[in-house]
């Protein structure tokens, strides 16, 4: 359309700018690869096809076996790799632009325009040290402030029954203290310096976070590098901290709704580390030493599996010197490999209940439903913010129109191999039944007929809105870009997640349902009075 004609010419050179900044999605990557891959293979099918490709790579490249090499190289391109090429070409100070149409749309002028109107992005410096760690820059020179995140696989995930608070442990007591300067001297030093250092850890993932300021970000990182490198866990502070691990659980306990979630997970995955909880045991917190965080540490902090992150108002060439100087000899300490969490297996208990005094009944039905990186995923997200919060359907529904709920809501859990989708109402004893028909009746119906494009459009904002609000300080996108990129989404996942969100059609959610929301795979927890036994 010539109405559009200038619009699609913008959009085109945007495009190719995000390409130069943030490169392409782990999805477009592997697609392209198929793509020249099989389309090289079928070419040479014929002997013509074979005889052109052979001597195209003689004259090219002075040999016919560098077609081994050319594949090795399509196999292995990185994002990284396209990034610099791009930079390399898509150079718009030396664009040639040829537009061929029945009227003069624009001429030179408007182009130049266009290009004086483009928004540039400084681009991610990546580079990978000796000893394999991955180092990611991004300067964002807004504030002058820095935000820096190492990441690991770890976490929950990792955990067993007998080990269940390991990671929250091995965090907490990780900043108290290093082999050099006591916990009161670390915390006084960094206090000088306006400095904060942390340990984090999730159900997938852990490590250090860091603020502080562009002008204490040299000071910053020895002290970085001393606390990751050179903890204490001295037995002091392991003592001191395993009352402040207790309370994490005994706060846990005044949140109903995180006992039930809690409960339900130990059902949906049986003798499994998903079906742990992320607060931890109060049997390891009573038992634990500090050897065990120490075994952990060895284990698990190592440079070939970690992924640093710095982002904020730097110099990308001074910091990456300073990066290489104070990490390049970190050394591996240990050759065992980390192994991974099984698959986890569908419970053989699918409908439970547990009886508990009290006027308000807990009901969460719930599925085994794929895991962080499979194609599922967004869709998965998209379907359960049209069912949550006040605006989603199970409210409207169930509490606004049949007045069943005290609160109701859905709600995800992501693990690498698998997640949990999960449905949760409070309701009055009596009206049990009636709440977990009405949750069925809302699955048939959106299987059937999809949701309304109202809802689907509201879940897709809700879901691009929250984000970006999660994204606005360097620390949130130094941990969302190492942890992305930990968990093998790509670091640069969240840039591309908008476009992820507004892919997603009714047929997506209607699959999702009519595949993993069955009946017959459906757990059921139920924690309340039964009314049955109290009217025999």
């Amino acid at each position: 359309d010539m109405q559009n004609f200038k619009r699609i010419v913008k959009e085109v050179i945007a495009e190719l700018e995000k390409i130069k900044t943030l490169g392409v999605s782990e999805d477009e990557l592997k697609k392209a690869k198929t793509k020249i891959l099989s389309d090289f293979v079928f070419s040479s099918e014929t002997s013509e096809g074979l005889s052109g490709t052979l001597g195209s790579f003689q004259l090219v490249r002075g040999t016919y076996k560098d077609i081994i090499w050319y594949q090795k190289k399509i196999e292995t391109a990185t994002i990284e790799n396209l990034i610099k090429v791009s930079q390399k070409y898509f150079d718009f100070q030396k664009l040639v632009a040829g537009f061929l149409s029945e009227k003069k749309l624009f001429d030179e002028k408007d182009l130049k325009a266009l290009l004086k109107d483009l928004k540039t992005k400084s681009s991610p410096e990546i580079f990978i040290l000796d000893n394999n760690l991955k180092v990611i820059l991004y300067p964002q020179n807004d504030v002058p402030s820095i935000g820096m995140t190492i990441a690991f696989p770890g976490g929950l995930r990792f955990e067993i029954k007998e080990t269940n608070g390991l990671f929250q442990a091995l965090t907490l007591l990780w900043t108290r203290g290093t082999k050099n300067y006591s916990a009161e001297e670390l915390t006084k030093r960094l206090e000088s310096i306006g400095t904060t250092i942390k340990g984090f850890t999730g159900r997938n993932t852990f490590g250090l976070n860091a603020i502080s300021l562009s002008s204490k970000l040299d000071e910053t990182l020895e002290y970085f590098k001393e606390i990751l490198l050179n903890p204490a866990f001295d037995e002091r502070e392991c003592e001191k901290a395993k009352p402040e691990l207790i309370s994490l659980l005994l706060r846990q306990q005044d949140q109903p709704l995180s006992l039930a979630v809690n409960e339900f997970l130990k059902l949906l995955f049986p003798d499994h580390p998903y079906g742990l909880n992320s607060a931890g045991s109060i049997e390891f917190y009573q038992s634990f030493t500090c050897e065990d965080l120490k075994a952990a540490y060895k284990n698990f902090v190592r440079p070939d599996k970690g992924v640093l992150v710095i982002t904020g108002n730097f110099d990308p060439f001074l910091v990456k010197e300073k990066i290489k100087n104070l990490l390049n000899n970190w050394k591996i300490e240990t050759k065992e490999e980390i192994s991974e969490e099984s698959e986890p297996i569908y419970p053989k208990n699918l409908t439970n209940r547990i009886e508990k005094e009290t006027y308000q009944t807990q009901i969460l039905l719930g599925f085994q439903t794929p895991g962080l990186t499979s194609k599922e995923k967004v869709a998965l997200e998209v379907l359960n913010s049209a069912l949550s919060g006040q605006n989603g359907r199970l409210f409207r529904i169930l509490r606004d129109e049949r007045s069943l709920a005290y609160v109701v809501t859905s709600f995800l859990v992501f693990y690498p191999k698998k997640s949990a989708f999960i449905l949760y109402i409070g309701c009055s004893p009596e009206k049990e039944k009636e709440a977990i028909s009405g949750f069925w009746e809302i699955l048939e119906e959106i299987k059937k007929h999809g949701l309304l494009p109202e809802e689907i459009e509201r879940a897709k904002n809700r879901l691009i809105g929250s984000q970006k609000l999660t994204l606005q300080s360097n620390l949130s996108i130094a941990e969302d870009l190492a942890v992305n990129e930990v968990l093998g989404l790509g670091w640069n996942y969240s840039y591309f997640y908008e476009t992820l969100v507004k892919a997603v059609t009714q047929e997506d959610i209607k699959y999702l349902i009519e595949n993993f929301l069955k009946r017959e795979n459906a757990v059921l927890l139920v924690l309340g009075k039964n009314e049955n036994r109290n009217h025999k």
